[in-house]
């Protein structure tokens, strides 16, 4: 099972509930009521 309070605390920003967390590719995503369900945004910039 996952320890929400430690992705919450290690996370760069909270917001309604998903924790976003910067990593190489992009952000990582997760709904802290639903955490086995996850996302992963890749911002390109050019």
């Amino acid at each position: 099972m996952i320890d929400v309070m430690k992705v919450a605390d290690k996370a760069d920003m909270v917001v309604n509930g998903y924790v976003f967390t910067q990593s190489e590719e992009g952000y990582r995503v997760l709904n802290l009521n639903r955490p086995c369900k996850a996302t992963l945004l890749c911002i390109f910039c050019f």
